[in-house]
């Protein structure tokens, strides 16, 4: 669903002014706060991308819309760049795009499944996956993948281990981070519709934290996890 800025901020004040009924909306300084002022309005504008990015790190996968690429060669559109780290072991890294936020899945094609959970970089088990035995760091039938930061360009990639050819092609599923878009009547927020209420909630509570009213906040962060489950 497509959603208003204005939209956005009409229903965050709402969330903060009927929750305020059961705990006082004051500030830091013991005054209580007007939520319809235009400061108010900034603070809440500059919250709604860390309240919407908050909900999509947590939520339910089944809640929230994915983007899938591949390194296929006749799919232009979200390309994904596979580069071979060790040929010989089958060892490579694709780099993930800008707007990644969450990992559903990455496959290579010569995988019998798709692996879901990265593995830490600062373990030995990482460590174990540019061994020189095969068993070690995974096949195709047991994937091992990380995510790490490439040491030339200093951008994030997922590096896999287990392929047993180079001309294994990659998909890559994943969250994005919210995307906004821009035209001469409004400012529009893509938010699935399943979450919208708990990144209302999650935002408002942000707004409560700047405001240092800590009872709100918790109030609002609780609402917000019970409306994903």
């Amino acid at each position: 669903m497509q959603v208003t800025e204005s939209k956005i901020i009409s229903d965050v004040r709402v969330a903060m002014d009927e929750n305020a009924k059961i705990t006082a909306f004051t500030g830091d300084d013991g005054t209580v706060v007007d939520t319809n002022t235009l400061e108010m309005e900034d603070i809440i504008r500059s919250k709604i991308a860390d309240g919407v990015n908050a909900i999509r790190k947590v939520a339910p996968l089944k809640l929230l819309e994915a983007t899938r690429m591949t390194s296929e060669a006749s799919v232009a559109e979200h390309h994904l760049v596979v580069k071979w780290l060790d040929e010989g072991k089958g060892i490579g890294e694709a780099e993930l795009p800008d707007d990644f936020l969450r990992l559903v899945m990455f496959k290579m094609s010569d995988w019998t499944h798709a692996a879901t959970t990265p593995i830490a970089v600062d373990t030995a088990l990482y460590h174990q996956q540019f061994s020189e035995w095969k068993g070690v760091r995974g096949n195709p039938s047991r994937p091992n993948i990380a995510i790490a930061a490439d040491t030339a360009t200093g951008k994030n990639v997922i590096q896999f281990f287990s392929c047993d050819s180079t001309t294994a092609t990659a998909e890559l599923v994943y969250i994005t981070r919210f995307s906004l878009e821009e035209n001469t009547v409004a400012t529009f927020y893509k938010i699935e519709s399943a979450v919208y209420r708990a990144i209302i909630l999650k935002t408002a509570a942000l707004v409560a934290a700047t405001y240092s009213n800590i009872d709100l906040m918790n109030l609002l962060n609780a609402m917000a996890q019970e409306a994903i489950g």
